[in-house]
């Protein structure tokens, strides 16, 4: 069972998210500090952004080395995103979850966030295109150290994910593997991800493959695009790894579940 420490100091929402947690399986255990938990192991440390312990810049990296936790620390609060961002990053913490993204998104970080205590290990081997037993993801993207980036974290979850950098390279995956969702870059060699969904949905029959569209373009550019070709989401690169893998997660869900 996953553990997660909620550090907090009687927060109203930090109750409630604990009891939602409890509810999804995992084991809650709640303090008013990193330092009163430090015998409880966990999987991922969810703390106040104010509290104690959290004054000074780099707090959070601090006390990880010398409690020797290898687990990751969030943020937590009600700040707007863009503050408690600029906060999570003055104090070292390996992440944030704001209030206002609600609880359905809020779970789902927790759940990537949670996995990620085991993601720091060699990539795994290439998933067998013939397997079947988990939901499959093609990843285009010709930036190779972001698509492999995305496509170990999602093996990591026990997705199979298969990647390219151009068109014909996706065309003989698509062929093979058959996914149940597709993340394209907009911006390809040869051929932009926003006309490779236009053109696939206009083929899509019997099957309706989810398609989500990601750039580090504007995002009313992006949405616009993304609108235009009929994709089923779109991401912005800035908005961080976290989000897209939340994304994807309930986009398979709607599939499997």
């Amino acid at each position: 069972m996953k553990q997660v420490l909620l550090i907090h100091d009687g927060d109203v929402v930090m109750n409630a998210l604990g009891l939602v947690l409890s509810e999804e399986g995992y084991q809650v255990v709640q303090g008013r500090s990193l330092a009163d938990m430090q015998d409880s192991p966990a999987d991922l440390v969810l703390a106040d952004a104010h509290a104690a312990g959290f004054e000074e810049a780099g707090a959070a990296a601090n006390l990880k080395l010398q409690m020797g936790i290898a687990s990751p620390v969030y943020l937590f609060s009600s700040d707007s995103e863009e503050r408690l961002k600029a906060r999570a990053e003055e104090l070292g913490a390996d992440g944030y979850i704001c209030t206002e993204w609600g609880f359905k998104r809020l779970i789902s970080v927790v759940r990537f966030s949670a996995r990620r205590k085991t993601s720091s290990g060699p990539p795994p081997m290439a998933a067998d295109v013939s397997a079947n037993t988990h939901s499959r993801i093609i990843v285009i993207d010709d930036h190779q150290g972001a698509r492999d980036r995305l496509m170990r974290e999602l093996r990591n979850q026990g997705y199979q994910v298969f990647g390219c950098g151009d068109l014909p390279g996706f065309e003989r995956l698509l062929e093979e593997v058959q996914p149940d969702v597709i993340v394209a870059d907009v911006v390809l060699p040869g051929a932009h991800g926003d006309e490779i969904c236009r053109q696939l949905k206009g083929r899509m029959t019997e099957r309706m493959i989810p398609i989500v569209l990601i750039s580090g373009l504007a995002e009313a550019e992006l949405r616009a695009r993304a609108e235009r070709a009929g994709a089923d989401a779109y991401f912005r690169k800035q908005d961080g790894l976290p989000k897209l893998i939340q994304m994807l997660e309930e986009l398979l869900s709607e599939i499997v579940f």
